[in-house]
């Protein structure tokens, strides 16, 4: 919104594409707010950084910004905003809903972590830009700021940058030869103290909550959260997050089995997040379930943790979780020069202005491999047969109906309030504010800042080879990575479309899949190759196009795409499974109705997430034969019912393995 030194909106990004960055960004979390800044070269963040310094602790909290940007009333008396708006999907969101129920139910009334970060709308309302202007002075102290730069940038001239933003932005005079710096202890303790209190540990209780819905088939979900590791205890953090994927993740695993693997499935979705506070929480979560059926899911996920604790691990999948782990940090390291930046938050937050929390972090995962089953044992037991807060979170449509009474209500005391000429003067001001944020800001502001050269930026190696024979050609394009991924591409075009149709239940179906005693590795039980591509497989999908998913096509959606990302190490071990997974695999009927399960319970939301309006479009746009059309959501639902239909009838599911087969 433009800063004391350059007061117009849209500067900073017109000035970042100089510098050959893709604007800018932020996120708030409950203990920090970060503002990101990326660029090709570290000339254009030489540049830039100053002035994006001046608009994070010199912004134009201006009038006009206020009510554009966060809050305004417009002349038909309703409440609008850009953060007004975006809060009111989130408070109609489930999780959002679930995961705040949780938060306030784990974190004493004193605790920052209580809060929802982006304000409830009812706060807004009652908003401020004066109060805003307050919040600003009190927080964004140069004491309580941290730059963290990731990247190749020369330390001398970003120190000279640093000198820059200390004395012409912040106004700092130069220090002396004695003087002391700045500690995190120094912040004033009005900072730190809404964090700082010591988390108790949780009684178990159950909240029922709701959230609105516009129709009868939408589902529910079950957040069950525990206490966990507090941040400096780096390796019981770390291995809960371990512990977690070995619960939740493949088809495999304990808790997915329970819950997506039963026949009907209870749920269609199992995952989990922890989070990276001073006292950390473990959550759980299942969605897709009806909701007469969540009180059950508690009960069965204490039921599983408790058979895990008596039957022990399979040490050998917990082990490759941890070897993943350590694969996909080094993967990120090496496409994401900001792989470590969150450690760096935290550490900057809650550290000692050390980076003894990021070694740690680098060196979980190896200290991980040594500890044996007792250890993680112990671990399960601590924190996840503790006892938990469970939120179980149900669709309402008379909770959907009371939020348009209340909005509605809402909506016309503001316009008794106001009047016909104070809501003429709302509209007028917002016009006002609209009109001065489309100033463009005077050439000469940048002839100060040279437009960045893209010849200075280093360009990675690559080289690329193209070989064909009768019916195949293979695309092989060398870059310098530790990690490959391998794309098998086939042409769809000919596909009739009651095959093409099934394409959604064949992405799900392709990983988890028999293979026959064909292959070169024998008969292979669906369960096994799960579990034998989660030992090297860094992410794979089958999907519409490259790049792809199940109802979304990616490029050149007239092919289907598979494809495997893994260790340069395994390159030929995955090439092979591809192979086999395409020419070998043995479909049954067992496996197929539970995807069918799958899908059934999905689909609600998928429909929700492309809207009624999108949908018409779709229906409208492309024929029937269309394979985006063939597999978006609203069309999947009379497939999904005639393939179960077929399933339930005499001689019908080798029917339906044989229409798979064809696929």
């Amino acid at each position: 919104m433009g800063s004391q030194a350059y007061p117009y909106k849209g500067f900073l990004d017109m000035l970042a594409t100089r510098n050959l960055a893709n604007g800018t960004n932020a996120w708030t979390a409950q203990d920090h707010t970060a503002y990101t800044l990326t660029t090709a070269g570290s000339g254009g963040l030489l540049q830039l950084l100053p002035v994006y310094m001046d608009h994070i602790l010199r912004p134009s909290i201006t009038d006009e910004a206020f009510l554009t940007e966060i809050h305004h009333i417009n002349d038909k008396a309703e409440n609008a905003g850009v953060v007004y708006c975006e809060m009111q999907g989130v408070e109609s969101n489930p999780e959002s809903i679930a995961e705040l129920a949780f938060m306030r139910a784990a974190f004493p009334p004193n605790s920052g972590y209580r809060y929802e970060t982006g304000g409830l709308l009812q706060d807004i309302r009652q908003l401020t830009v004066e109060t805003v202007r307050q919040f600003h002075t009190k927080t964004y102290s140069p004491a309580n700021t941290a730059i963290i730069v990731a990247g190749t940038v020369d330390d001398e001239a970003l120190l000279k940058c640093i000198s820059e933003i200390e004395f012409k932005v912040l106004g700092l005079q130069a220090p002396s030869s004695d003087a002391v710096p700045v500690q995190i202890s120094d912040i004033p303790r009005r900072l730190h103290e809404p964090f700082s209190a010591e988390l108790p540990p949780f009684q178990a209780q159950t909240l029922n909550v709701r959230f609105p819905s516009k129709g009868d088939d939408e589902m529910g979900l079950a957040l069950i959260g525990w206490k966990g590791p507090q941040l400096q205890n780096v390796l019981e953090r770390v291995g809960c997050e371990i512990l977690l994927r070995y619960l939740t993740e493949g088809e495999v695993a304990p808790l997915h089995q329970a819950l997506l693997e039963c026949d009907p499935p209870l749920a269609s979705g199992i995952g989990f997040t922890t989070s990276n506070g001073k006292d950390g929480t473990l959550q759980l979560q299942a969605d897709g379930i009806d909701p007469s059926e969540l009180r059950r899911v508690p009960v069965i996920v204490r039921s599983t943790l408790k058979q895990v604790l008596e039957n022990s691990f399979d040490m050998t999948r917990l082990h490759s979780f941890v070897r993943m782990q350590l694969l996909e940090q080094q993967e990120s390291e090496e496409e994401n020069i900001a792989a470590h930046v969150d450690s760096c938050i935290a550490d900057a937050v809650y550290g000692d202005s050390s980076i003894s929390l990021l070694r740690s972090i680098l060196n979980s995962q190896r200290l991980l491999l040594g500890q044996d089953e007792t250890w993680w044992l112990q671990l399960l037991r601590t924190y996840l047969m503790a006892p938990s807060i469970d939120v179980m979170a149900s669709p309402s449509p008379d909770v959907a109906a009371a939020h348009a009474t209340a909005d509605a209500a809402r909506v016309a005391q503001q316009a008794a309030t106001y009047g016909p000429s104070g809501l003429k003067a709302c509209q007028s001001a917002l016009d006002s504010a609209i009109a001065r944020h489309q100033e463009v800001p005077p050439p000469q502001l940048f002839s100060k800042f040279p437009v960045q050269s893209a010849d200075d930026i280093p360009s990675i190696p690559s080289s690329c080879r193209v070989l064909s024979e009768p019916g195949v050609t293979v695309n092989y394009t060398h870059v310098k990575s530790q990690f490959v991924t391998i794309y098998m591409v086939f042409d769809s075009s000919s596909i009739p479309a009651h095959i093409m149709q099934l394409l959604p239940l064949v992405s799900e179906l392709f990983f988890a899949v028999d293979i026959a005693p064909s292959s070169s590795q024998g008969q292979v039980p669906w369960s096994k190759v799960v579990e034998s591509i989660q030992t090297f497989s860094l992410g794979q999908s089958f999907g519409l196009g490259v790049g792809g998913s199940c109802f979304y096509s990616g490029s050149f959606e007239t092919t289907t795409c598979a494809s495997i990302r893994a260790h340069e190490d395994s390159a030929t071990t995955a090439m092979q499974w591809l192979l086999d997974l395409c020419n070998h695999s043995a479909p049954s009927a067992e496996r197929i109705r539970v995807y069918v399960f799958f899908f059934t319970k999905i689909m609600p939301t998928c429909r929700s997430h492309f809207g009624a309006g999108v949908l018409k479009t779709m229906r409208d746009v492309w024929s029937d034969t269309f394979g985006h059309a063939l597999v978006q959501p609203d069309r999947q639902k009379p497939v999904l019912a005639t393939l179960l239909q077929q399933l339930n009838v005499d001689g019908g599911e080798a029917a339906v393995v044989e229409l798979v087969r064809q696929f």
